[in-house]
């Protein structure tokens, strides 16, 4: 239940709050350089190049992350995201991390070594706990020279890989990286954005994308995986058709705060739905037999 007298609760009810716009386009349009990316800190990395990698912007060019916040503010934003989109141990390995897989092809075991790395952990830590600062003393600025309060909200993005599919279509049962290695991934992440001082974070939606069809894929019986993931993409897309025709409708015959309301409603039913909805035991797969796999022919 969020708490009546924070002013965040108290903006919301008497209007839309404004959310910032992209970070990373915004960014781009600098024009920086690679060497810009490397500042003084990079400078000697022999791996990869690091343009492009937005988040180390806080450490090597901080003025210019600064900056985007300080203008999405001053043109009326009310809240401000971090600049933390991949800021975790598997989005940044592609950059900084040196290791390599084994067979070509990265695997859990790769991953278990690259959540595990204790220098990408930490420079993970110090970009986050960096990001949530800068953006909150940003916020406090122009609040302090509007006299309108401002917010900050911990943005955690997707990641290059996903449990619930194979990225490799001769192998459709391989899977890349395991929900627990992401799970302590993301958990990095949080863990630094609250030491930096975040309370509420922005969630992009395609976090859900990623961990819900993984959920259902561990839950579901071994010859319906494929059904389920079809039925889940089904009523996903209908959803997002009803949603989105419904609130226009909304929008332009009742008003925005109609939309708000119905949106709460629904979120409170579908809450109560879930409370009667008892827990789905996950499936284990008996290891096959010498000679025999999961699928029997034909």
């Amino acid at each position: 239940m969020p708490n009546a007298s924070h002013p965040f609760t108290a903006l919301l009810e008497k209007r839309v709050a404004v959310l910032d716009g992209a970070m990373g386009t915004t960014l781009q349009r600098l024009g920086l350089s690679e060497a810009d990316y490397r500042g003084e800190r990079f400078r000697n990395w022999k791996g990869k190049d690091l343009k492009g990698a937005i988040e180390l912007l806080l450490l090597t060019k901080p003025e210019a992350v600064e900056h985007v916040h300080e203008e999405y503010l001053r043109a009326g934003a009310d809240v401000i995201e971090t600049n933390t989109f991949s800021a975790t141990t598997i989005g940044l390995q592609e950059f900084l991390f040196d290791g390599k897989p084994n067979n070509g092809r990265k695997d859990p075991e790769f991953f278990e070594s690259v959540v595990n790395d204790v220098g990408l952990r930490e420079t993970v830590r110090e970009i986050n706990n960096t990001a949530a600062r800068m953006a909150r003393e940003a916020a406090d600025r122009v609040s302090n020279e509007t006299g309108e309060q401002r917010f900050v909200a911990g943005a955690l993005g997707p990641l290059p890989v996903t449990a619930s599919l194979s990225p490799d279509v001769n192998d459709p049962g391989f899977r890349a990286v395991t929900f627990d290695q992401i799970k302590q991934s993301y958990r990095d992440q949080i863990d630094a954005l609250l030491a930096g001082g975040l309370l509420s974070f922005f969630v992009a939606f395609n976090i859900l994308e990623a961990m819900l069809p993984s959920m259902i894929s561990r839950v579901a019986p071994v010859r319906a995986k494929g059904a389920a993931l079809g039925v889940y993409n089904t009523t996903q897309a209908f959803g997002l058709f009803l949603g989105g025709a419904l609130g226009g409708w909304l929008a332009k015959n009742q008003g925005a705060g109609t939309v708000f309301v119905a949106g709460a409603g629904l979120v409170v039913l579908w809450l109560a739905a879930a409370a009667t909805m008892a827990p789905v035991p996950l499936r284990r797969t008996p290891a096959p037999e010498a000679g025999h796999g999961i699928l029997e022919s034909q």
